[in-house]
Parts: structure tokens; C-alpha cells; sequence
């Protein structure tokens, strides 16, 4: 991990199109670093386990089925307008 200083924080702040005021750069510097920490925390743990814990899992979700459903006038009962078999809308510009 590399050291944060107050420049880094100026930086990233520009980055990120956020004003911060001179006095909040301290407060930054601090949480900015706890958050790299913690990332760096997160990078240290090992997943090579994680796999043999998640077997047995199954699918619950059902493949998709096509439909060959007509239901285009149905559809345009249900809108304001249509015209030609499509729905007609306001004009927007």
C-alpha cells in the first residue's frame, strides 16, 4: 500500500469533482487511509476455500421459453393512443 498524503487527497478530490476546503484535508487524509486499509485487508484474505463451501448449490431458476403470444391488440386497448398498430405518444421534444 502506498502512502496517502495531503496532495493525494487534492488529487482525488479534483478527480472526483469534489470541493474540499483546506481545513477538511486532514479529515479526508485519515478516512482515505482506513479505506485503502481496509481494501488491502480485504485483498489478504484467501479465497481458495470459498469454493468447496459453496458446492451443492442448485439452479432455481427455469429456462426461458419462447412464447409466441399475439397479443398486440390487446396491448392497444389498454394505451391512450395508437395508430397503425403501434402506440402513439406525445411528442417529447
Amino acid at each position: 500500500m502506498s502512502n496517502i498524503n495531503s496532495t493525494t487527497v487534492v488529487h482525488v478530490a479534483k478527480l472526483a469533482r469534489i470541493e474540499i476546503a483546506e481545513n477538511e484535508i486532514d479529515k479526508y487524509l485519515g478516512e482515505l487511509s482506513n479505506v485503502l486499509k481496509y481494501v488491502d485487508h480485504l485483498q489478504q484474505i484467501k479465497l481458495n476455500d470459498f469454493a468447496e463451501q459453496v458446492n451443492g448449490l442448485v439452479n432455481v431458476f427455469r429456462e426461458d421459453e419462447v412464447i409466441n403470444n399475439n397479443m398486440r391488440d390487446v396491448l392497444l386497448k389498454n394505451c391512450p393512443m395508437s395508430e397503425d398498430g403501434l402506440i402513439k405518444v406525445k411528442q417529447v421534444l
